[in-house]
């Protein structure tokens, strides 16, 4: 259906810094291996069928690559789960609490989440053009045609709409396999999620990260 000129504004969220970030200009698998040495995490040795998944947690205008880590590993068919809180200075990585499930970690929630994908993780650039759809041409927003009376109008079509979220946190997946290794990056899942909920890649990465924050007590 035409349309008068109609103009989609994209939907911003911004927060304003109160803290500086350490800036790192090494790639996301080099920060997470050295940040888990320093926590005494090693690179797991696994045999066949077994996995482990690092979950990490970046929060904006904090110090270090990440204030959360959570991992679920599965090994000689026992499922395990546990939560890391990180804390960092500036200059270096200060200390590590670890925190275990207060319910009981079944093969329930592995198959759960393998049914979610944890093990197949949607592509982010699959999930990018979804929340940020390139601009079509003026040729595809606008169209015009002479009336009867000779007068020419200009129609416009709606835009697709178009979400950004600046700062906020980030979530890291490292899965770990036999002889396999993949990292994925979703910033802000949660918020795009409430501001495009038809996202499905968003849903499947929401729904793993409310399953496995479900087994922790709430921060106080």
């Amino acid at each position: 259906m035409k349309s008068w000129f109609t103009i989609s504004l994209c939907s911003f969220c911004l927060l304003i810094p109160f803290i500086a970030i350490c800036q790192n200009k090494l790639s996301g698998q080099q920060r997470f291996e050295k940040l888990a040495r320093e926590i005494g995490l090693k690179t797991p040795q696994l045999t066949e069928g077994e996995y482990e998944i690092r979950i990490w947690n970046n929060q904006s205008f904090h110090y270090g690559d990440a204030q959360i880590l959570y991992v679920l590993t599965n090994r000689n068919y026992q499922v395990g789960l546990s939560k890391y809180i990180l804390k960092s200075s500036k200059t270096r990585f200060k200390s590590a609490k670890k925190i275990n499930a207060n319910k009981s970690v079944t093969d329930s929630l592995w198959l759960q989440l393998v049914q979610q994908d944890i093990l197949n993780l949607p592509s982010e650039g699959v999930i990018n053009n979804q929340l940020h759809p390139a601009p079509k041409s003026h040729s595809e927003h606008v169209n015009g045609s002479i009336e009867k009376d000779g007068s020419f109008t200009i129609y416009g079509y709606k835009t697709e709409r178009s979400v950004w979220i600046t700062d906020g946190e980030s979530y890291y997946f490292e899965v770990f396999g036999t002889s396999s290794y993949q990292i994925h990056q979703y910033d802000n899942p949660e918020a795009y999620l409430h501001a495009m909920p038809n996202v499905i890649g968003l849903q499947k990465v929401v729904s793993i990260l409310n399953e496995i924050v479900s087994f922790f007590p709430a921060p106080k």
